[in-house]
Order: C-alpha cells, then structure tokens, then sequence
C-alpha cells in the first residue's frame, strides 16, 4: 500500500470544496472523512498514510483506496 503509487494533488477549488464540506458538518460522516483524508493526502500538506491514519482514526487500507479511487476518477 504504497502511497508513491496513488499521489493526490488538489487544486484551489479542489481544497476549498473539500474543506467546506468538512466545515459545514452537514453531510454524512463518511463523506466529511474522505474529504479529510484528501484533504491531508495532498501533496502539499506532505503526511503519509500513517499519519493520516492516526489523526483520523482510520485503517491504511480506507487511505489507500480513497487515494486510488481520487487517483482513477478525481
């Protein structure tokens, strides 16, 4: 699960749709965390998927296939 593989990189408009997702708190809870997974798996914010894993509480494999799924269809 390598996250060399699956690189994410989000434009502006990318990363402000995302993050108003995450700040509404409007929309089911497993939205708003694969948008805070994309959200730290941008290449500018530069965390590794362990990292991610342990601020969000959520297992590798739930990183690595929302990078994949980004990566394949954005």
């Amino acid at each position: 699960m390598s996250q060399k593989n699956h690189r994410v990189t989000l434009t502006g408009q990318e990363c402000w749709y995302l993050q108003r997702i995450v700040e509404s708190g409007k929309d089911k809870a497993r939205k708003i965390t694969r948008c805070r997974i994309l959200l730290l798996a941008d290449k500018r914010k530069g965390k590794t998927d362990q990292e991610i894993s342990d601020a969000l509480d959520v297992c590798l494999a739930t990183i690595f296939n929302i990078r994949r799924r980004y990566h394949r269809w954005g």
